[in-house]
């Protein structure tokens, strides 16, 4: 039985995860509906199809995995309002405004697999062996969605005239997957797990390995040889939010300084996390250390519940108007 198995600390983080996931899938098959009318060749546009007829799939199997999680969990509560927390909390209104960027027509091109393997291994981990059955389903049609994408920016790319306009959309296009999906998929796989093998990758390794190699050394390099500028400051900016800067870090911070509001539970972090962090992470627990032993503390009788407390001096943070993702990595902040 799983569920008397599974961790507690990874089903409290399904809670926000699975309210999230099926939007942007809905929205990638409105957008691929528009795209089909309009790609150029009956191939393409008979791939766009049925891609849209995948992304209404993937919408529908995770919709149900949240409703068999609500049925079965012990503690369903939070599994029962996502629809209605989607578009005013905190947390979920980051991921619709990502997933309504979908509806303009964009097609997919990769980033993919930190959602898709990624969170269904770190799941397996901790017990949970439903998330891995849908979610592999998943991501053996984004390689071919992938595809579809790759097919169709080459078609664009014969007409010089929309180069500029590609590049713009690359651009923007990295970088909105970096704020907002290195920061869901990061914090989830960090802070959701209690397996603490120190053999198995980091959230930061994993990028290197499938974001910076494969996306971005065998996706986005080559085309250059097309007249298509990459922007490389930008996937190193992204490296160093993630390894020097602490990115996913901050953002576990901001999610469980926003507890109260929270419709999911968030476990605080034990010595042996603070062991796996600092390993993985070095100068993590100098950072961190203190914020979390105070957040433990929350629970204990007696304690005040505060949203920030002087212990800490943790400053809640402003949003970025792109993202709205919080301007956690202050020092990049521009005022004027």
């Amino acid at each position: 039985d799983m569920f008397r198995n599974v961790e507690p600390r990874w089903v409290e983080w399904m809670k926000l995860f699975l309210a999230i996931i099926p939007f942007p899938e809905i929205s990638a098959a409105r957008s691929m509906a528009m795209v089909a009318r309009i790609a150029p060749g009956e191939e393409l546009r008979t791939g766009f199809t049925m891609q849209m007829i995948d992304e209404f799939r993937h919408s529908t199997i995770q919709m149900n995995l949240k409703k068999w999680y609500m049925e079965n969990y012990i503690d369903p509560a939070g599994f029962d309002i996502t629809e209605e927390a989607f578009g005013k909390c905190y947390a979920t209104t980051i991921g619709r405004q990502f997933a309504e960027g979908f509806i303009t027509g964009d097609t997919m091109t990769a980033f993919t697999n930190t959602l898709f393997v990624a969170m269904p291994s770190e799941a397996a981990r901790n017990g949970d062996y439903a998330l891995p059955t849908v979610f592999l389903s998943v991501q053996s049609d984004e390689s071919r969605h992938i595809g579809n994408g790759h097919s169709l920016l080459m078609a664009a790319l014969k007409e010089p005239e929309n180069h500029l306009l590609l590049e713009r959309d690359l651009r923007y296009a990295f970088w909105q997957n970096h704020a907002i999906v290195d920061a869901a998929i990061g914090t989830f796989i960090e802070y959701g797990t209690t397996n603490r093998d120190k053999n198995k990758e980091s959230y930061a390794e994993m990028w290197h390995r499938w974001i910076y190699e494969d996306y971005y050394r065998t996706y986005m390099l080559p085309l250059e040889k097309y007249g298509i500028k990459v922007h490389h400051d930008d996937v190193q900016a992204a490296w160093e939010r993630i390894t020097k800067k602490n990115y996913v870090h901050k953002v576990g911070q901001f999610f469980a300084v926003g507890w109260p509001v929270n419709f999911w539970r968030i476990e605080a972090q034990t010595d042996k996390d603070f062991e796996w962090f600092e390993h993985k992470y070095p100068g993590w627990y100098a950072e961190f250390g203190d914020f979390w032993k105070w957040y433990a503390k929350l629970s204990h009788k007696g304690e005040k519940v505060l949203l920030f407390n002087s212990d800490v001096g943790y400053v809640y943070p402003h949003r970025c108007w792109s993202c709205l993702v919080p301007c956690l990595i202050r020092e990049d902040m521009v005022v004027g």
